[in-house]
């Protein structure tokens, strides 16, 4: 897990993928591997051509909802679905995904993030 994190944070996303998986491979349901490699493969699609990367990003999105389906609670796996709808061009679910953050955290950094990112998809309507 660690060594995946290391390959993420420097942006090494193919590494970082792999280890991820390989600890997915071992503990299918790790929910910390599963972000891991939700996180990594939306960075992925973002430099990918337009047909891999919406691919890279509906399989980040499916990590994301394992996870919250397993653990609804966990804010970081609705933030970066939030996210992903975004940069999938599903604003509306993008925007409900928002107010359902906002009103669990709504104090932190990634809150205030979400509120910026909320003027920017009604700036797109």
């Amino acid at each position: 897990m660690g060594l995946g994190l290391v390959y993420l944070n420097r942006g090494n996303f193919s590494k970082a993928r792999e280890q991820f998986q390989t600890l997915l491979d071992i503990r299918y349901d790790d929910d910390q591997a599963i972000l891991g490699r939700g996180i990594t493969l939306a960075e992925e699609g973002l430099l990918e051509d337009p047909v891999a990367r919406k691919s890279r990003l509906e399989t980040a999105l499916s990590d994301f909802e394992s996870v919250l389906k397993r653990r609804p609670r966990v804010v970081v796996a609705l933030y970066n679905r939030i996210l992903t709808f975004d940069m999938l061009g599903r604003y509306k679910e993008a925007l409900r995904g928002i107010d359902e953050y906002i009103s669990r955290d709504g104090r932190s950094i990634w809150a205030e993030k979400l509120r910026s990112l909320r003027g920017s998809i009604l700036d797109k309507e």
